[in-house]
């Protein structure tokens, strides 16, 4: 779903790459507080630490607590997170920005051309109970890979240890994708 309005997704620049993050409760979304944000360098990456949340397109807040480790692994980018709130967490979202344009493979399947249509992929069975129009292409293993050019190419994947829904959601802009790389918790 959509905000109808702007919401706050405060960023961190790591690896020519931006990257802020969303939390879902089953009644509601949140952002980072930029205020309460703590960015440091840790390693060959970041750790961002977060105490506070905002909801209603930033006007309202609340204690949480978000803790991100960033680092550099060979070639490749990756991150853990943490999150604690007093109610129940449905989802937890990366927000990368900066990943470049180009035609998208999911799950090692043909390359293809989204042009200027926004893409969802859903792992497994296509993330889940989404049907009809806007509903999520089907990924057998939770990975896509972008063909930025002739040689050059940008994967997601997650490296979670269990079978849980994943999702990605490629919004395109000029040059880059602005990508939602949402991490759906158990639901019990």
């Amino acid at each position: 779903m959509k905000f109808s309005f702007d919401f706050p997704e405060p960023s961190v620049e790591i690896e020519g790459l931006k990257l802020g993050f969303l939390v879902f409760t089953y009644e509601n979304a949140y952002g980072l507080d930029p205020s309460a944000m703590k960015v440091t360098a840790e390693g060959e990456g970041l750790r961002i630490d977060c105490d506070r949340f905002v909801w209603a397109g930033g006007q309202e807040s609340t204690r949480a607590r978000l803790e991100a480790h960033l680092k550099r692994t060979g070639d490749s980018l990756e991150w853990d997170t943490t999150v604690e709130m007093d109610r129940p967490i449905k989802a937890v979202t990366t927000v990368i920005r900066g990943v470049p344009r180009g035609r998208i493979s999911s799950s090692g399947q043909s390359f293809f051309d989204p042009g200027d249509d926004e893409v969802l992929l859903g792992y497994p069975f296509s993330g889940g109970d989404l049907f009809g129009p806007g509903s999520a292409r089907g990924l057998t293993t939770p990975f896509a890979i972008v063909e930025a050019s002739e040689r050059a190419y940008f994967f997601l994947s997650s490296l979670d240890d269990r079978v849980r829904t994943k999702r990605f959601y490629f919004q395109p802009g000029e040059t880059f994708y602005r990508v939602e790389a949402v991490h759906e918790v158990e639901g019990w």
